[in-house]
């Protein structure tokens, strides 16, 4: 609603109504929540789905939640979890809030959609995906997400943390200088695409979680 192009053409058109509907998925989160309802269908867990504007602060107490797609709709929630996250997704890629001398504070998203210059069909381009296991608000449940600006990186996301070749490389990147793997992480990736498809999924940096943070809680 704030946005300035919005506005513009708000007012071309005698400044409509604007009415929010959630009814509609992208290929890449369907893509997605199949490939992960395979994997947990063994789990003999008790599986339910909604849409993420509908969860509620009592389900995200109550149950281990995992929410898959960009972040507009569920990422307020994210950021009031009892844990301080290194990496945001915005809307032109993933921010790193802590980051070192001689590394990258932002990983930038290029894809058609964002780059006026650079229209196309197909649609080809480079994103970011992030990847966050967090706590619960009381620390004793889960939360994941699977999140990208477009499509395919939501895809290639939840696809390299299922594959078993690239779940390999995912233990080895987390796996901690004693053996053990964090409880609480995230993980950016960057996943090239064409024609809307993943065509290659890399590993570009990860960082443990410490629980009982609260300087996000508000």
């Amino acid at each position: 609603m704030a946005s300035s192009k919005v506005q513009a053409i708000r007012k071309a058109l005698n400044n409509p109504a604007i009415l929010q509907r959630y009814y509609y998925t992208g290929l890449g989160e369907m893509s997605a929540s199949v490939r992960l309802g395979r994997l947990l269908d063994y789990s003999g867990l008790k599986i339910s789905t909604t849409r993420s504007s509908l969860v509620s602060w009592q389900q995200i107490v109550d149950d281990n939640i995992l929410f898959v797609g960009p972040p507009r709709v569920f990422g307020d929630a994210l950021h009031k979890l009892p844990v301080d996250l290194d990496l945001v997704m915005r809307e032109d890629g993933v921010h790193d809030l802590k980051t070192k001398p001689n590394q990258p504070a932002l990983f930038a998203d290029d894809f058609p959609s964002i780059n006026a210059d650079q229209l196309s069909i197909p649609d080809n381009g480079e994103v970011y995906a992030l990847v966050s296991r967090m706590p619960g608000p009381l620390g004793s449940g889960n939360v994941m997400s699977f999140s990208s600006n477009h499509s395919p990186g939501t895809h290639g996301a939840v696809e390299f943390f299922t594959e078993p070749s690239f779940a390999r490389q995912l233990i080895a990147k987390l796996r901690k200088s004693d053996g053990h793997l964090p409880r609480f992480f995230q993980v950016v990736l960057k996943v090239r695409y064409r024609d809307t498809v993943p065509t290659e999924i890399s590993y570009v940096t990860r960082r443990e979680l410490q629980p009982g943070n609260t300087s996000n809680v508000r």
